[in-house]
């Protein structure tokens, strides 16, 4: 069962624990990535989100989708 926790960072969006990214208001679920291409370049999955914090002009920064997911799923109290 997939399930979906709004993302503390980025109050728009909401992560599931299969990975996903979508939209609170219009629950459209963000494009999914060519794996076959991260692999050959070498990269993460990255996505760039509209943040609860301006940081550029438009308030969007990227976000790395492993770390978007753990910081979303996973206690860390002691930060």
């Amino acid at each position: 069962m997939e399930l979906w926790k709004q993302i503390p960072f980025a109050h728009l969006y909401e992560a599931s624990s299969l990975g996903r990214i979508r939209n609170i208001e219009t629950k459209k679920v963000k494009k999914s990535p060519n794996i076959e291409k991260l692999k050959k370049e070498q990269t993460r999955v990255r996505y760039t989100l509209k943040t609860n914090v301006k940081t550029s002009k438009n308030g969007k920064k990227g976000f790395y989708l492993h770390r978007i997911i753990a910081q979303t799923f996973l206690e860390n109290p002691n930060n």
